[in-house]
């Protein structure tokens, strides 16, 4: 399955504006962007009033704005296959 996973193997045509793919049977997944689009909208509402700092997590989609009671924010995400291994940002 993951021979049909990666960039490298679509190719995008600027002549025609066509997208298409090396590997018969690959898909594209346009699912993400709605999220990340809903995700700028809260943030630019929570901007207009004023609110400077909050996390939002959109099924994934993180955005942290400001900071947490003076402090960084700090996203985890677990390793899937290492249970007990995760990355942390601040």
């Amino acid at each position: 399955m993951l021979n049909l996973v990666g960039m490298d193997k679509i190719n995008f045509s600027d002549i025609d504006n066509t997208v298409s793919f090396k590997i018969p049977g690959m898909k594209l997944d346009l699912g993400a962007i709605a999220k990340g689009y809903a995700v700028d909208c809260a943030v630019k509402k929570l901007l207009e009033n004023d609110l400077t700092d909050c996390l939002i997590n959109a099924g994934g989609d993180i955005y942290c704005l400001g900071n947490k009671f003076g402090r960084p924010w700090s996203v985890a995400i677990q390793d899937p296959v290492k249970k007990n291994f995760r990355v942390t940002w601040s």
